[in-house]
Parts: structure tokens; sequence; C-alpha cells
């Protein structure tokens, strides 16, 4: 069963002294939805943010925001500002996919022998997530809203494994991928050996991808800049995938996405005019 809801705003003005009672202002920033998953078996909740002046005379680019109960606010406003504000990217459909069991959905299975290697806590779902995205939320979404068909995934740490991993296993599922440090290294790099070692099968994926990564250089227990290196370099080897990064500079990992779908989005839109 789905049900939708208005995600409300309120605003109250106050002047002092007060005079007289105000009218409390209303805002809509969006849609909630609540849709059972057969593949998951629980129910889910989705968070949909239109462009100003939605249209189905339209077509859309739609933004799948990962760890979406925790960035919604934050993408949501920076679509607006770059879309309204600055013109620098098309008006795009935000559909943010909030956390159940994070670690379980964003993991895929892992297991080892080895004492020393470094374990995810009920990790393993990521085949089912992926499942559910492809065969129940984007066809969901797509049935009621106008989109164009160009999709990109943006994801933060586990998150970002999350995103890359979805571009081996499920190549035609989105067109452009941004990962914000993305935890490369779960399962021995196993997504970096993968990619590697199946690089003929992506040599005509026609895809975007861009990766941010902070200064580690100070870091002696560093796990993270090494794989994100292998895997944009394995990327370097398909000619038709075009990637970019970035040092996101007096952030840590905690406080850079902004930074990160900021810039990953002026890349993908790189070409866009808005005079056109």
């Amino acid at each position: 069963m789905i049900k939708k809801y208005i995600l409300p705003l309120f605003i109250v003005s106050v002047i002092f002294p007060l005079q007289s009672a105000l009218p409390q202002s209303r805002l809509s920033i969006g849609d909630r939805h609540h849709l059972y998953s057969n593949i998951l078996e629980q129910d889910r909740e989705i968070l949909v943010g239109l462009p100003r002046d939605y249209t189905e005379n339209e077509q859309y680019p739609v933004l799948y925001l990962l760890d979406g109960g925790k960035y919604y606010q934050m993408a949501q406003g920076l679509l607006d500002f770059l879309q309204e504000s600055a013109g620098k990217i098309p008006k795009v459909i935000l559909v943010a996919i909030p956390n159940v069991y994070r670690n379980t959905d964003l993991t895929p299975v892992y297991q080892s022998d080895d004492p020393n290697a470094i374990m995810v806590e009920n990790g393993g779902g990521a085949d089912k997530f992926l499942e559910f995205i492809k065969s129940e939320l984007k066809p969901f979404i797509e049935d009621r809203y106008s989109t164009s068909g160009n999709d990109i995934l943006f994801g933060h740490s586990l998150a970002g494994l999350f995103a890359a991993y979805s571009f081996l296993e499920e190549p035609g599922l989105f067109e452009n991928y941004i990962l914000s440090d993305p935890s490369l290294w779960y399962g021995e790099s196993m997504v970096v050996n993968k990619l590697a070692i199946n690089k003929f099968n992506f040599f005509s994926a026609e895809k975007n991808f861009f990766l941010t990564q902070i200064d580690r250089s100070q870091d002696e227990e560093d796990i993270m800049t090494g794989p994100q290196e292998k895997f944009l370099a394995e990327l370097k080897g398909l000619p038709k995938v075009k990637f970019g990064k970035s040092l996101i500079e007096g952030e840590n990992h905690s406080s850079m996405p902004l930074k990160s779908l900021y810039q990953g989005l002026l890349y993908i839109f790189k070409d866009y005019d808005s005079k056109k």
C-alpha cells in the first residue's frame, strides 16, 4: 500500500511588540511516500523534491540520494540554488532514500577468515537493496513523475561504495555517479578488484563519474586514498567513461558531502546552458 504525504515547513513571523496575530505560512518542501518492498520485506520511506514550476509537459533528470534522511534538505536547497539563482544546472527531481539498516543496505557480501580483516557489522545486503532500487523504486518514480532517463546516484562513504558497486552490477541503471569519499577499502577493495578483472565488460559504458577526497597525506593509517586512486585508474582505462575528481580542502570526512554534491553536479552538467 502506497501513501503520499506533503512534507511541511512552518514559518512563523512575529512582530515585537505584538500588535496582531499573523497567519502561519506553510511551505511545501516535498512529497513523502511510503511503499512496501517485497524484495526487502520492509516498509520504505521515500522523499521526493520537485523543482519550482514542475510540469508534466517537461522531462527532468533525477538525482537519487543515498542516506536520504540525513541529506535531503541539504540537497534540495543546493539544487534549488544551482537551478534558480546560479543557473548552473537544469531543473532536477530529487529522490532521497532514507536508511533503515544502513550497513546492511550499502555493503556487498564479504566474508574473511583473516582475524585482521575490517568487517562491517550486519553488512551484506547490497544486492537486495540494488534490486529494490531497480525493480521497485525506479519504476515507482518513473510512473509518477516526468523523468528524462538521465539519472544520477550520489553516495557518501559506504553509500559511495554502494554507488560504485551498482555500476559494476547494474551498469544500465544510472548514467552519472557522484562518489563522496567512498569507502572502497571495504572487503579488501573488492569493488576495485572486480572492476580491474572485468574491465572489458564495461568498454561500451558511457558514464560520468565524479569522486571527491580529503587530504590524508599525514594519516599513517589511511585506508581510503589508495583504493580510491586505484578505482580512478581503472576508470581511466574505459574509453567511454568520463571522470573527474576533487580534493576537498578545509573539510573532514563527515563535513564534505555538501561540497561533494555541489562540485559533482557542476561537473555532470558542465555543458548546460541556461539560455537555451
